[in-house]
């Protein structure tokens, strides 16, 4: 049993490694992904040296931009809310984990204290 704990803690503790990096990578990305930010140059449309686009105006607002930031407003909360739930999922089977855990050394320490009683006296060798 205990080896089968320590499989789980050592899954666990790297499941919660890969979520710490999900969640900072998100955390980080989050007001990006959707394109809310999203510009055009339209002025770069061929293939080029680029020499030939350094005087150009600089890069202007994708017509998508407005319906990018309405959207990543309500998608931004859905991402957080999975966050949110992996976490939970994470926390209920670390509870399990410990929950185990009790029992085996709950069972262990009634182990150890048991006793078992005297034999009672066998009357078939009396003489």
């Amino acid at each position: 049993m205990r080896a089968s704990l320590y499989t789980i803690i050592s899954e666990l503790q790297s499941a919660v490694a890969l979520y710490q990096d999900v969640r900072a990578k998100v955390w980080a990305s989050k007001d990006t992904v959707f394109g809310q930010n999203a510009t055009i140059n339209p002025y770069a449309a061929g293939q080029g040296t680029g020499l030939e686009y350094a005087n150009l105006p600089e890069e202007e607002d994708s017509p998508i931009k407005a319906s990018a930031q309405a959207s990543a407003a309500r998608l931004n909360v859905y991402q957080e809310r999975v966050l949110e739930q992996i976490a939970d999922a994470l926390e209920v089977v670390g509870q399990f984990t410990a929950g185990v855990d009790r029992a085996g050394q709950a069972y262990a320490s009634a182990d150890r204290k048991a006793k078992f009683p005297a034999p009672p006296p066998n009357p078939v060798n009396k003489t």
